[in-house]
């Protein structure tokens, strides 16, 4: 049994001979595991670059923990203090009611005019949001037990401040959910009937929300800050982006889901290999191993028997980074971020690779060349120049889809760099 019986690059289930895992048959009836069912299917198995990318979301959870703890809780403390400091002498003073009055820059001059969104905004918003999930929760309609709603609100809460950290000075956002779906489902053996494969991303998106929600927050209100557009102003542009947003996320779902749900689903094989439906498999394959199967059933299984070490290697190598800082601490290890790159390790690329080698030439050109060389226009541009290549990106996406997808279909030429069988020309082996 090797690595290409179970899909080297698929992130789908298989079974030991590598046919595709039943997983819908092992749903009873009540929501739970047909234990019949899976003594016949056998363990689940992945391939190898699921495996890997597991191991590595495991090691980066876990090292932005042991990082903040090392190189940033006195910066962290630090700060917390001058803040305790500042809002004393403001509550004293009279001078102001925030802490802007830091500041003495031109921008944050004119945003000291704009009055500040009142606690009681998000208070309101959360209480909404919290009244209807749990009465979606007591209606048994969303696939957790109630209980374990609180334990996500504050396993979320308490990620913003590592992941709040890494992302304010580096800019990198770390993916959380696979950690939050593997406690859900440790937490399952306290439920046994709530063990359908929806319940963990149902979780992992209740956990991860609150992390993912304060990271919007804080890019939109920096952004905001910068146009010189006023906070309440931006509130509510979040508010009511969301809800336009929904609904038009929902339509384009059901647009996808009816028009190429059997590439989606394997029944049939998109010969661009482009409707994939890769998010939604790991996202399946994820709610079977955690919800439905449970992880000690899992862990069991030897194919996996090296995953749970990853939360050791995680812990282990920022003390290391750490230790080498200490020793040589002009060598600047402290920017050797292991939170980051076992972050980057763990993506999974699968067969859609396109585009990777154009990332590697222009992150070489513009952030090597142009800041090492061209320092003083990368300086003046670099932001800028990444906010239209983004939104260009995007206008070009719609485009793109409105002109060759919607109506009548245009069918593009077949040439070298648009081969008729896989625009990547990565053929499958004879035999």
């Amino acid at each position: 049994m090797g690595s290409f019986d179970h899909g080297l690059m698929s992130n789908r289930l298989f079974t030991a001979e590598g046919k595709r895992y039943p997983a819908a048959s092992l749903v009873d009836t009540h929501g739970g595991l047909n234990e019949t069912a899976y003594a016949a299917a056998g363990p689940a198995y992945v391939g190898t670059q699921q495996l890997w990318s597991m191991f590595f979301d495991y090691a980066s959870y876990i090292s932005a923990f042991v990082w903040i703890a090392l190189f940033g809780s006195g910066q962290i403390s630090a700060s917390w203090k001058k803040l305790q400091a500042r809002i004393k002498h403001t509550s004293t003073t009279g001078q102001g009611s925030g802490i802007n009055h830091q500041y003495t820059d031109k921008l944050n001059v004119l945003m000291r005019s704009y009055e500040e969104v009142p606690f009681w905004w998000y208070f309101a918003l959360f209480s909404a949001s919290f009244i209807i999930i749990i009465t979606l929760l007591a209606k048994g309609i969303m696939f957790i037990p109630i209980w374990t709603y609180f334990v996500a609100l504050g396993t979320g809460a308490l990620t913003v401040i590592p992941m709040g950290w890494l992302y304010a000075i580096s800019n990198f956002q770390v993916a959380i959910g696979s950690f939050n779906e593997l406690l859900f489902g440790y937490m399952l053996n306290a439920s046994p009937s709530y063990r359908h494969p929806v319940g963990p991303s149902v979780y992992g998106s209740i956990a991860g929300d609150a992390w993912y929600r304060a990271q919007y927050m804080l890019q939109d209100q920096k952004i905001g800050h910068y146009m010189h557009v006023s906070p309440r102003a931006v509130f509510f542009s979040q508010i009511f982006g969301s809800l336009i947003g929904v609904p038009i996320n929902y339509g384009v779902i059901r647009w996808v889901i009816n028009t190429k749900g059997d590439y989606l689903s394997g029944a049939k094989i998109d010969p661009l290999h482009q409707w994939t439906g890769q998010t939604l498999s790991n996202s399946n394959t994820l709610g079977v191993q955690y919800g439905l199967i449970g992880p000690k059933r899992l862990f069991e299984t030897p194919e996996f028997h090296a995953l749970p070490y990853a939360f050791l290697f995680g812990a282990i190598c920022p003390v290391i980074v750490y230790m080498l800082h200490r020793l040589f601490p002009r060598a600047k290890f402290q920017l050797w971020n292991t939170t980051i790159f076992f972050s980057g390790m763990s993506a999974f690329y699968g067969n859609v690779s396109s585009g990777y080698l154009s990332k590697f030439i222009g992150a070489f050109v513009v952030m090597y060349w142009a800041y090492r060389y061209k320092y003083e226009l990368w300086a003046r541009w670099n932001y800028i120049m990444a906010a239209a290549f983004d939104t260009g990106f995007n206008l070009n996406l719609l485009l793109i889809f409105l002109c060759f997808g919607v109506g009548k279909i245009v069918t593009m030429p077949n040439w070298w760099g648009n081969n008729a069988v896989s625009v990547e020309r990565c053929f499958a082996l004879d035999g």
